[in-house]
């Protein structure tokens, strides 16, 4: 009976350990699949700093070209790079916020079910479902993931980790990009007035 009680609470303090977010920075690099799309995801954080950099490149089926978009977050404010025409634009904050590390990982821990632990790459990670989503999280970070998008059912595939906290470049806005208004913003402003 003791050894019983004495697995329960490893396994209840291997899943709380998990549920705190652990690393203080970090590069991760996604190979993303689906039906609909293919390519990669860069994420680039600074927890402490709350600044996060987030760079995709996809190739969407039976639609020319790719489609490149580079965000830069510095705490609640969101920029979008247009790195052809040197550009950026604040954007909604509500759009973007939830793809910090860290809180997409709380959103998985309050809603979802630790299911066990697998090793990727070499490290291990605990497993949780939530609703039909499964992530594989290690220390807080999420190193592969298979979810419900907009594009259908996306898989998020570890390529590449560096566990050191990037430079602040990496979070900074090149000095001869110029700030253009977010035409969405614009849209709205002339809809609903101003106030």
């Amino acid at each position: 009976m003791p050894r019983i009680i004495f697995l329960f609470l490893l396994v209840v303090a291997v899943g709380a350990q998990d549920a705190k977010f652990e690393i203080p920075g970090a590069t991760i690099k996604y190979e993303v699949k689906s039906s609909s799309i293919t390519g990669t995801r860069l994420v680039a954080f600074d927890y402490d700093k709350k600044l996060m950099r987030i760079e995709v490149n996809y190739t969407v089926k039976g639609k020319a070209g790719t489609d490149n978009e580079v965000f830069i977050m510095r705490n609640d404010t969101i920029f979008q790079l247009d790195l052809e025409e040197k550009t950026f634009m604040n954007v909604s904050k509500s759009q973007q916020s939830e793809h910090f590390p860290w809180v997409e990982s709380q959103m998985v821990f309050s809603q979802g079910k630790n299911l066990g632990v697998e090793m990727i790459k070499n490290l291990q990670t605990n497993v949780w479902i939530a609703s039909a989503d499964k992530y594989w999280i290690h220390k807080g970070l999420i190193l592969k993931k298979s979810v419900t998008e907009t594009q259908g059912r996306n898989t998020y595939d570890l390529a590449k980790l560096d566990l050191n906290v990037p430079s602040e470049d990496n979070f900074t806005i090149p000095r001869d990009f110029k700030e253009v208004e977010d035409p969405m913003s614009a849209f709205l402003d002339d809809l609903f007035g101003d106030d």
